[in-house]
């Protein structure tokens, strides 16, 4: 279980304080500012993520690259009939609490975490297969899949850990 949150993780209301998501994140930064779409290139690996946003980020992301000169009011105007419409428009707002000349690097940064959280989230499927019914049941291409997991994923953190020390 997780550990009880201590007081400085907890709100004015002595609850636990929610964890700030990723998603939630990257998209009001792509909404506030879809220029930052062109900092990264596909494939995105993120996008295979089983989170909540995950599609949402990644129609963005493809809508912003497709219309470079897109604007936060274009975005809004595109998904106003869609359900994510006004959830948008609360995000287009929202208070970003870091300069804006490190948005590029946030986003960024928040890319390659949920790039991480997607390889985890494989490997767990992997070895829970494995787990629940042996070896045998992976297939060779899981099993090659498996075997390259670690080493994309210590590479990743590494990347990570280095851009959180650069900035």
């Amino acid at each position: 279980p997780p550990a009880p949150a201590t007081p400085s993780m907890r709100g004015r209301s002595g609850t636990p304080a929610p964890k700030r998501s990723l998603v939630r994140m990257a998209i009001t930064l792509l909404v506030q500012k879809p220029s930052l779409a062109a900092e990264i290139e596909p494939p995105y690996l993120f996008s295979e993520l089983q989170q909540a946003g995950i599609a949402l980020l990644t129609e963005l992301i493809q809508l912003a690259r497709s219309r470079p000169d897109i604007t936060t009011g274009g975005i809004l105007e595109h998904f106003a009939d869609e359900e994510s419409g006004p959830a948008l428009q609360k995000l287009a707002v929202a208070d970003i609490l870091t300069d804006p000349k490190v948005w590029a690097n946030e986003f960024v940064g928040a890319m390659k975490s949920l790039d991480l959280e997607t390889l985890l989230q494989r490997e767990t499927a992997l070895n829970q297969k494995q787990k629940e019914s042996g070896l045998a049941s992976l297939t060779d291409q899981e099993k090659d899949e498996l075997r390259g997991l670690q080493p994309a994923i210590r590479a990743l953190r590494q990347e990570i850990s280095r851009r959180g020390t650069e900035n």
